[in-house]
């Protein structure tokens, strides 16, 4: 009787999500009746209702799932899923927690989409799939931004509290004279005068000027930070003069931003990595034991006179050739132990800035021996296209 493989099965549904097909039962349902065709032993279940699958934050029982995988406590092989979206729809996310995933030997299977990632062609349409799901995404970004850039040339403010010197009249920014005049009197200070922020607070506290309590502030007096919030939001044109964003869109548009560059950082280093391992190493090889073969038979065909100088760029040429095989091995199991510890990071910031600092590193250096390989080794020995057309970035 063959040995049952282990597997674990997630299911997700969302505040929109309770459909029939979609509910958390028929996806369980489905999972099982495949885990039982496929001879497969069910070792766990871990469900999240009424969670987005925008981001993996807030989705307790998948993170759940994830921890259990990396410290052993699920010893399985997949993890199977009824559509790749109830693993996520958000390409980073997705393939960030495919990656921890497979670092332990685990893969996951998208039952309804016939996606398995132990297989080659699996691994490419979770890459081409997600890439689109975020296609989508930004698609749908920019038409609510449209539609706040419309609403702003409208006149009409798009959320949050109104900025200091205006007010919310039916939904428009009004100038509010109770506070203007104070705006006024910040903006000749520092326009025309050597006052600096604190310098300016201290003039208008002095001279009777009470700051209006608005929000849940409860102090009149006014601080260098006011003086400084007032001079930096009244000259962002796209939070004041254009009111298309606010604090908060603008630092979600960032999220956004650096989450597509971590994404393609990860593509482009595990594409390298593959590309590296598996097809330029292994050429370089070849051809380096061609080239030993080639010095044995100057060896025994010439003096050894004439062996050491016809011999002498041959020799070289190997070892150069192995030195840069070695370097090539070395950096990307460096470059994928480093891919781990910024995948491990939850603040999308630090990971960001990880992929940068120790991730991107090794693709430059890994990238200027594959140059260099390519111009050492025969073009004959040499079958793949040039790499950089299989990559998104020099």
């Amino acid at each position: 009787m063959n040995k049952k493989i282990k597997c674990d099965i997630y299911t997700r549904v969302s505040t929109t999500m309770q459909v029939d097909g979609y509910s958390l039962d028929a996806q369980k349902e489905k999972l099982k009746r495949y885990a039982e065709f496929q001879n497969m032993e069910i070792v766990n279940e871990y469900s999240d209702e009424g969670k987005s699958g925008k981001s993996v934050e807030g989705r307790p029982e998948f993170q759940r799932m994830l921890d259990n995988i990396e410290n052993g406590t699920d010893e399985v092989q997949f993890v199977l899923v009824f559509k790749l979206s109830r693993f996520g729809r958000n390409a980073a996310d997705v393939l960030n927690s495919l990656q921890r995933m497979q670092d332990f030997g685990v893969n996951l299977i998208c039952v309804e989409d016939g996606i398995d990632s132990s297989k080659d062609s699996g691994k490419l349409m979770i890459s081409v799939l997600s890439a689109v799901a975020e296609i989508e995404r930004e698609n749908i970004l920019v038409q609510t931004m449209e539609g706040r850039k419309q609403k702003a040339r409208e006149g009409k403010w798009n959320g949050g509290f109104a900025p200091y010197g205006y007010e919310l009249v039916n939904g428009e920014l009004q100038i509010a004279e109770d506070e203007a005049e104070i705006i006024r009197l910040i903006y000749d200070k520092f326009i025309h005068t050597n006052m600096g922020i604190s310098a300016i607070a201290a003039w208008l506290n002095q001279h009777g000027y009470k700051k209006k309590k608005r929000q849940n502030n409860t102090l009149d007096a006014f601080a260098a930070s006011f003086i400084k919030g007032v001079l930096d939001n009244q000259s962002r044109s796209v939070l004041i003069g254009e009111r298309i964003f606010n604090e908060t869109e603008l630092a979600c548009r960032l999220e956004v931003e650096l989450e597509k560059y971590t994404m393609k950082v990860q593509i482009e280093s595990r594409v390298l990595g593959d590309l590296a391992i598996n097809h330029i190493v292994p050429t370089a090889v070849i051809y380096q034991n061609r080239l030993l073969e080639n010095l044995r038979g100057l060896r025994e065909t010439f003096s050894p006179e004439e062996y050491e100088v016809l011999s002498a760029d041959r020799k070289e040429l190997v070892r150069e050739i192995s030195k840069r095989v070695t370097a090539i091995k070395v950096q990307v199991r460096e470059m994928t132990e480093a891919r781990k510890v910024a995948n491990h990071m939850d603040n999308y910031k630090d990971k960001a800035f990880a992929y940068e600092e120790t991730v991107r590193p090794y693709l430059e250096s890994i990238r200027d021996h594959i140059d260099h390989l390519e111009m050492e080794i025969d073009d004959e020995i040499w079958p793949l296209p040039k790499y950089r057309e299989l990559l998104f970035t020099k």
